[in-house]
């Protein structure tokens, strides 16, 4: 935010942040995960050092949309996946992604407003 915010990045009145998913925590140890920090953009960015750009691909994703407090995230990933297992669909290539349409430190109860974001394939 220190980098985007004097580059006029975070005055978009669309502006989302974006935790995008490298590694599978069932898989991979969770200190090994990784994963990107990101921003949403209306506009090509020129980056520099330690910061990148990085398109998500569009698709058809499976998407878990919740009002969720810090230490329910695990559940909800929990649940869209157990959805995903009956769906007829299994996890594409693609990175899952989390979509946050709110700061959770103004939110009243401090719950995020996410979305869940999972790349699909049929079976």
């Amino acid at each position: 935010m220190r980098w985007a915010g004097p580059r006029g990045l975070l005055d978009n009145p669309d502006f989302k942040t974006v935790t995008v998913y490298h590694d599978d925590p069932t898989v991979t140890e969770i200190d090994k995960v990784r994963q990107s920090a990101c921003i949403t953009v209306d506009r090509e960015v020129k980056t520099e050092g330690e910061f990148g750009n990085l398109k998500v691909p569009g698709g058809k994703y499976v998407v878990g949309s919740f009002e969720i407090l810090p230490t329910e995230f695990e559940q909800a990933w929990n649940s869209v996946c157990l959805w995903l297992s009956q769906s007829g669909y299994q996890p594409s290539d693609d990175n899952p992604y989390e979509l946050y349409h709110n700061n959770h430190d103004e939110h009243p109860q401090g719950k995020f407003i996410v979305d869940i974001c999972i790349p699909v394939k049929p079976m």
